[in-house]
């Protein structure tokens, strides 16, 4: 309260253990302008919260302090929630991973987010992945890889190169990625190229999962490949809102080889009349398979949704409706 902490060289952390908060370091920043800092590379090494939050670390952000990690890696460490790290974010907060973020096994046993657990209690959350990420097989009950929940009006921004392999939700949605947003107007700007193989969930989304309740903005210029995932309303992606949003798909999205009950590849479903969904760069399914919509999955009611560049499959197949693609339109919808 009143201080700012600062790592300036390499720090590890090894065989550390808790019961309840933080198996590593557990740091709390709450007096505005505050700053908790890693300039150097912080490694947690099987680290481990038994009941609690932040297998490897615990941070708490609020009254516009600032978190700012260089590089942070985290090996098979393990809570109930956040099996890696575990973020509560309150009022205009900044946090900024700027070079590089690993998560290799890495689990959350009970709740969600494998590798990295973000919560937005508050409003004008500020988040920026600006460096490589990679989370490697890790798993949770909900988002096996990172987990965003915002409860207020937050701003994410990736504009870094991301992979997901083999992480999987085995209860809940969003195998790599799961992002909810409750209650508040969110942004989210993807730039950078992210790759989901191997990925997997029991709900939605075995690589991605984005839902909203309200209002938002989602603009993903960067590329996107999906291989070998599996999930029950979208193998690669799902998508879903029942308020105001407004997507923008820029640049090439691929999926090869992915499964789900509805759309093999991608699922949307869309239920607000002010809801705009534009896709200009290529989509592109390849062997894609789903009870319905082997490779695209489309359900709008009022809403729209315009494609403007290429969109192909290949070798995609559903065992009931739309081998390609599965397309329900009503209530003044239009694609």
């Amino acid at each position: 309260n009143g201080a700012s902490l600062i790592f300036e060289g390499d720090c590890l952390f090894k065989n550390c253990s808790c019961y309840y908060i933080s198996g590593g370091l557990c740091a709390w920043c709450i007096t505005s302008g505050k700053l908790i800092k890693v300039a150097g590379l912080i490694e947690f090494d099987n680290c481990s919260s038994i009941e609690g939050s932040g297998g490897a670390a615990f941070f708490g952000l609020y009254d516009e302090s600032t978190l700012e990690i260089n590089k942070i890696i985290c090996k098979e460490c393990k809570a109930g929630q956040g099996g890696g790290v575990n973020m509560q974010l309150g009022d205009s907060p900044h946090l900024i991973i700027k070079n590089q973020a690993d998560f290799i096994r890495c689990e959350s046993s009970r709740f969600a987010g494998g590798g990295l657990y973000i919560v937005c209690d508050e409003q004008d959350c500020d988040i920026q992945f600006l460096g490589v990420m990679n989370f490697i097989d890790c798993s949770a009950s909900r988002g096996g890889g990172l987990v965003i929940t915002s409860f207020g009006n937050t701003q994410i921004i990736m504009s870094n190169q991301c992979i997901f392999q083999n992480c999987y939700s085995f209860d809940g949605n969003g195998g790599g990625i799961l992002f909810d947003f409750y209650g508040h107007p969110f942004q989210v700007q993807i730039t950078g190229n992210i790759i989901f193989e191997d990925c997997s969930c029991s709900g939605n989304g075995g690589g991605m999962y984005i839902y909203s309740n309200l209002q938002g903005q989602i603009q993903i210029t960067g590329e996107m490949e999906f291989i070998d995932c599996i999930g029950s309303l979208g193998g690669g992606i799902s998508i879903g809102s029942i308020f105001k949003i407004i997507l923008v798909i820029s640049n090439s999205c691929t999926f090869k080889n992915c499964q789900g009950y509805l759309g093999g590849g991608m699922y949307m479903t869309l239920s607000n009349i002010d809801s705009d969904i534009q896709i200009t760069g290529e989509l592109s399914f390849d062997n894609c398979s789903s009870n319905q919509g082997g490779g695209l999955f489309l359900s709008t009611s009022g809403s729209q949704l315009s494609f403007t560049n290429i969109i192909q499959f290949k070798d995609c197949s559903s065992q009931d409706s739309g081998g390609g693609l599965y397309a329900s339109c009503i209530d003044e919808g239009t694609i």
